[in-house]
């Protein structure tokens, strides 16, 4: 009897990069596998550009029970399509047998239960997807930075109108507060910095 996916030595790498896989979490078509050196990990790129990064063995995550991923064969696509009404096209070959699925070990492929909000537009070559939990911190950050310029711009112009006595006190309080927002901004900096990296619109290092 072929071997399963699931069945195959654990410490052997199932998949590797340029391979066609199946994915039916994400769609009704065939992917091939690409590596990101520097997570370590295998991802696809769906049709709307998103990547989805798994491990060599095809799971998402180590302490998944079952691969998300599947050979891309005929008779892999004939079980898909049976058990999850998916609509891969069937070609006959003499190959059909190789590699099958064992149907008894399937479970429902790991499915994110999220949702991609796509602002680029059409014509965007490279797009990157982030959490918007990352750009929500950037955003509240940034509004932080802008409140506090506000407020130091509020205290400039009582000191140029000589309404504050203590300015020694003053300027205390000033540079603490440029301190925070300038360590504020820099994180803030590392975060997208990093992110850019992985594209061609790395950030020149220099701050």
């Amino acid at each position: 009897m072929p071997k399963s996916i699931q069945n195959q030595t654990a410490n052997q790498a199932t998949f590797t990069a340029n391979q066609s896989v199946l994915v039916p979490s994400v769609g009704n078509t065939s992917y091939t596998l690409q590596r990101c050196g520097e997570l370590h990990k295998l991802f696809i790129t769906d049709d709307q550009g998103e990547r989805h990064y798994y491990l060599d063995n095809g799971k998402v995550m180590s302490d998944d029970v079952f691969s998300d991923l599947f050979q891309d064969t005929p008779a892999n696509r004939q079980a898909l399509n049976a058990l999850y009404g998916m609509d891969y096209p069937i070609q006959n070959t003499d190959t059909a047998g190789r590699h099958a699925i064992n149907t008894n070990h399937l479970q429902p492929p790991h499915n994110p239960n999220r949702t991609v909000i796509d602002v680029s537009d059409v014509d965007d070559r490279e797009v990157i997807v982030i959490p918007s939990i990352d750009l929500s911190d950037v955003a509240c950050s940034l509004e932080s930075i802008i409140t506090t310029f506000e407020d130091l711009g509020d205290l400039f112009y009582l000191l140029e109108q000589g309404k504050v006595d203590n300015v020694g006190s003053v300027a205390r309080l000033t540079q603490s507060a440029i301190a925070h927002i300038s360590n504020l901004a820099y994180d803030n900096y590392q975060l997208l910095a990093n992110t850019l990296k992985q594209s061609s619109y790395a950030v020149k290092e220099g701050i």
